[in-house]
């Protein structure tokens, strides 16, 4: 039986939104009755890491068996990620996103990274074989408890997933006409951010930057920039500001995510999918985006010293190089 864990001590419920617990204790993960889902948060604490959740049963009571994984599930074969068995928590965490408060345990941003059901096909003392069927992991996993007791380790066994879209790849889009400020509820005003265009290519565990000429660009830091996306991959449209080591990637567009590329998606749901993913902070930010009121925006821009916005027709899909769907306006 594992050491007794309590998560309720860990926390203030007056303080934090994370949801009190039904049932005190810890169930053995190689002996518990198994539940159908599971959920992966990624926790943006002290330091960034993930946290794999699988529905098992305390009782009659369902309960979320959990694991804090620094460097989340790997998902290539041959790679071992480090799990550290934590206390369970209560089965009303798995739909738990938010922000703990300073001050408090574990404080910092959550996010759902993927959630879905489980299988497990595999259940012994010190081993599970479970099987993802999520929407960004999809597969068999081992998760292999080690001599110390509270370590385990997780290794892929098989990916399931589908076969990945190409990267987009190519210039960026850019405007190919000028206007005086306009308002219309087709489309959507952001403001000129001066710097150095560029796309942030985000992989699994490293980011590269491509200036518009696809020549590779090296930034201090930004090769973490997938630390702040809830994403497996992703492709993002943005702006280098500022300089040194007050240098900001500020994402104005998304192009990819999770092996799907979403150029021949409207703007509206590429900016829609680009704020779910992107946590704020650190090194990357996103541009404001507002619809209809142009000419607001345009006065708000100028007043910060700005140089214009740039108009985006919002059901206008991606087009490398000058599009009509762009504006600039001043």
């Amino acid at each position: 039986m594992p050491e007794q864990r309590d998560y309720a001590a860990k926390r203030r419920f007056d303080e934090t939104p994370e949801p009190p617990p039904e049932v005190a204790g810890d169930v053995d993960p190689g002996k518990a009755l198994p539940g159908r889902t599971f959920v992966i948060h990624q926790h943006h604490a002290r330091n960034l890491h993930f946290d794999l959740r699988l529905e098992m049963y305390n009782g009659k009571t369902p309960v979320l068996v959990s694991w804090a994984v620094p460097k989340n599930l790997p998902i290539e074969k041959g790679k071992r990620a480090l799990a550290v068995h934590v206390e369970d928590h209560p089965f009303e965490y798995g739909g738990f996103s938010g922000s703990i408060p300073a001050g408090n345990y574990g404080a910092g941003e959550v996010r759902i990274f993927d959630a879905g059901e489980y299988d497990l096909t595999e259940q012994a003392p010190g081993k599970l074989t479970i099987r993802l069927k999520g929407n960004r992991l999809k597969g068999v996993w081992h998760v292999i408890q080690t001599k110390g007791g509270k370590e385990w380790l997780i290794l892929l066994s098989a990916w399931e997933g589908d076969q990945p879209d190409p990267v987009p790849t190519g210039p960026p889009m850019t405007p190919a006409g000028t206007s005086e400020a306009f308002n219309d509820r087709a489309w959507a005003f952001e403001p000129n951010l001066e710097g150095q265009r560029s796309m942030a290519v985000c992989e699994y565990r490293t980011t590269n930057l491509l200036l518009p000429s696809m020549q590779p660009v090296r930034v201090p830091g930004m090769d973490r920039l997938h630390e702040r996306l809830v994403a497996r991959n992703a492709v993002l449209d943005g702006v280098i500001v500022g300089t040194g080591k007050d240098a900001k990637f500020m994402a104005v567009d998304l192009l990819y995510l999770d092996d799907r590329s979403l150029t021949q998606e409207p703007y509206s749901r590429r900016r829609e999918l680009l704020e779910a993913a992107v946590v704020p902070g650190g090194l990357l930010g996103t541009s404001i985006s507002i619809p209809k009121d142009g000419k607001a925006v345009l006065k708000a821009a100028k007043g910060l010293g700005l140089a214009g916005v740039i108009a985006k027709k919002l059901d206008s899909t991606y087009e490398p190089g000058p599009s009509h769907h762009w504006i600039k306006v001043s």
